[in-house]
C-alpha cells in the first residue's frame, strides 16, 4: 500500500505555475492548467502544435530554451514533463531546493503530488486517485462514475450556488437561519429530480420553496407551521 495522500482542490486563477517540457504529457498538465486560469510559464526547445498555439495566442509565455534550475523562481506549483529522467530528475532537485510543490511525470522522480483523474460537470468534480499506483484504473473508474452522472448535474450545483449565495445575502448576520434553509434546499428531492432531467427553472422554483418555508419562520417557530 502507497502512504497516504491529502486530497485538495487547489485554486490556480492567476497564480504563477511552471510546465517543464513539450510533448503530450506536458500538453494534458497545460490544459488543466488553462482550465483553471493558472498564469504558466512553459520551458522547453520544442513543443507540440497545441502548446505552441497557445503561446501564439498569449495563454501561456513559453521559453524557448532547456530548463534552468532559476526558471523555478516565483512559482507556486511545478511540473516535470519532459519524458526525459535525467532533466525531470534536475527539475525535481530545483523545486525541491526552491521549497515549490512539484509533480513529476517520471515515475522515478518523487513528487509531492499526483493528479487524480476527472470527471467535471459545471463546477461539480470527481477526482478518482490511486495515489500513483494504477493511474490507468483511476481513469476507467472515473469514467465509469461519469457515465453514471445524470447530465443537469452540474445545473443542480448552480442552482445550490445560488441558494447560497441568496441566503448570505438575506440573513448576514443569522449564520443558524442560513443553515437551516441551505438544509431545506438541499433536502429537496423534487429540486434535484428535475435539475437532473433538464428542467432548471422547475428545479429553481422548488428550490426557491423549499427555502421560503423556513426561511421566513421567526427563529423558533416551525416550518410547517
Amino acid at each position: 500500500m502507497t502512504e497516504p495522500l491529502y486530497p485538495v482542490a487547489l485554486r490556480l486563477h492567476d497564480r504563477p505555475v511552471l510546465v517543464v517540457g513539450g510533448g503530450p504529457v506536458a500538453a494534458r498538465k497545460v490544459q488543466r492548467l488553462l482550465d483553471c486560469g493558472a498564469r504558466i510559464t512553459l520551458v522547453a526547445p520544442e513543443a507540440v502544435g497545441v502548446l505552441a498555439e497557445a503561446a501564439a495566442a498569449g495563454a501561456l509565455q513559453w521559453r524557448r530554451r532547456p530548463f534552468e534550475p532559476g526558471d523555478i523562481e516565483g512559482s507556486v506549483l511545478v511540473f516535470a514533463a519532459t519524458g526525459v529522467a535525467a532533466v525531470d530528475a534536475e527539475v525535481g532537485m530545483a523545486a525541491r531546493a526552491a521549497q515549490v510543490w512539484l509533480n513529476a511525470a517520471d515515475s522515478s522522480v518523487e513528487g509531492d503530488l499526483d493528479l487524480p483523474a476527472l470527471v467535471r460537470r459545471g463546477d461539480l468534480t470527481v477526482a478518482v486517485s490511486t495515489g500513483g499506483a494504477a493511474p490507468g484504473f483511476a481513469a476507467d473508474l472515473a469514467a465509469e462514475v461519469g457515465a453514471r452522472l445524470p447530465d443537469g448535474v452540474g445545473d443542480y450545483v448552480a442552482l445550490l450556488q445560488s441558494v447560497r449565495a441568496g441566503l448570505r445575502a438575506r440573513f448576514p448576520d443569522d449564520p443558524f437561519r442560513r443553515k437551516r434553509a441551505f438544509a431545506a434546499a438541499l433536502s429537496c428531492a423534487e429540486a434535484r429530480g428535475h435539475a437532473e432531467g433538464g428542467h432548471v427553472d422547475a428545479a429553481r422554483r422548488a428550490l426557491e420553496r423549499a427555502v421560503e418555508r423556513v426561511a421566513s419562520t421567526a427563529p423558533g417557530d416551525k416550518a410547517d407551521g
